[in-house]
């Protein structure tokens, strides 16, 4: 999604999807944590794997925890992302 011209002139980038929005900044030293990542809860997880595997993205599944079906993946810049969804199997 297009940053106001005052905003853009900071770098980074934004994405819209569903009415969810998503801002992220540039810092040009930055250097991804092995540890450190976000989790975003989604309604379709399988759908959300099939869909990143498709575009080239490993996509590693992981345990259960918490009644959440969980995956990782990495965004371009190395940082690790997490999704969640409702565990099926519980």
């Amino acid at each position: 999604m297009p940053k106001p011209p005052r905003l853009a002139l900071r770098g980074g980038c934004s994405f819209e999807d569903a009415g969810v929005q998503v801002h992220l900044g540039a810092d040009p030293d930055f250097r991804p944590a092995h540890k450190a990542h976000l989790a975003l809860v989604v309604d379709d997880l399988l759908a959300l794997v099939a869909r990143l595997e498709a575009a080239g993205h490993p996509v590693r599944l992981d345990e259960a925890h918490g009644g959440f079906a969980r995956a990782h993946v990495d965004d371009p810049f190395g940082n690790r992302i997490e999704a969640m969804g409702p565990d099926r199997d519980s």
